[in-house]
């Protein structure tokens, strides 16, 4: 299993995009107990590293049980937007962007699926 982060700036805000790619010989059963499927955390550089964006704190979720297979070859992503106001141009940030499934083949996933992130907001 494979889990990569990549951060693009768009007109409306930034775009975090994780992709999970199964490299495994077998299917991957996500277990999923709410609509959430990212969590990402935010610190700002030129801020003294302060804290500015945590996905729990911005979105609902819905109470929504989801089974998600991914068969080995394939792979899925997952989207969270993060609006212009929250960041501020020209600005460096790195965190954490954590995958939120609960179960992964059956057993706790914890914190086992996450990637740091850094990235520059464009103007």
């Amino acid at each position: 299993m494979n889990f990569s982060v990549v951060v693009d700036n768009e007109a409306a805000g930034s775009v975090v995009r994780a992709t999970l790619l199964n490299d495994t010989k077998d299917a991957l059963h996500l277990y999923f107990p709410t609509s959430q499927r990212l969590s990402v955390r935010l610190y700002d550089s030129a801020d003294d590293n302060a804290l500015v964006y945590v996905s729990e704190r911005e979105w609902m979720y819905m109470q929504v049980v989801e089974d998600v297979y991914v068969a080995s070859g394939e792979e899925v992503v997952y989207e969270e937007k993060i609006p212009n106001r929250l960041l501020s141009a020209g600005h460096s940030y790195q965190g954490v962007v954590k995958l939120t499934a609960k179960k992964m083949n059956g057993t706790s996933v914890s914190e086992k699926v996450q990637q740091p992130v850094t990235f520059t907001r464009q103007a």
